[in-house]
């Protein structure tokens, strides 16, 4: 462990078997930053994981999976956009859309397809 002062800020460090930088704790005057640095990082918790931030950016050069064994709510303050690069599949035992104001809009390259038992329109 290694207290110093870089920059006029103090920090807390804790170095690695092999001298590297592993966590350090730098004390600015809008609150302390932490700095992670690891091979992987675990958090358990036996209730609740909070994050309560500004704002938060999830970066990952590989997969990103979610798994959630209950429901799943997601609430948006604003607008929402999903940019996928390849294709985009949504599967559930029912699938329903809601436009509370305004229209729904369907825009394809090539065809749109509608395959059901049934097609209603307007019922």
């Amino acid at each position: 462990m290694a207290c110093s002062v870089e920059d006029g800020l103090e920090q807390v460090s804790l170095l690695g078997p092999t001298g590297e930088l592993e966590v350090r704790v730098t004390f600015t005057e809008r609150g302390p930053v932490l700095h992670v640095r690891a091979v992987d990082l675990v958090l358990e918790a036996r209730d609740e994981v909070a994050i309560r931030c500004g704002r938060l950016r999830v970066e990952t050069a590989g997969d990103l999976e979610q798994h959630c064994g209950g429901a799943l709510r997601q609430t948006v303050g604003g607008d929402a956009h999903l940019h996928v690069a390849g294709d985009l599949r949504t599967e559930a035992d029912a699938v329903e859309t809601h436009a509370r104001l305004g229209d729904v809009r369907l825009k394809a390259n090539d065809d749109v397809r509608l395959n059901g038992e049934r097609i209603k329109l307007n019922t």
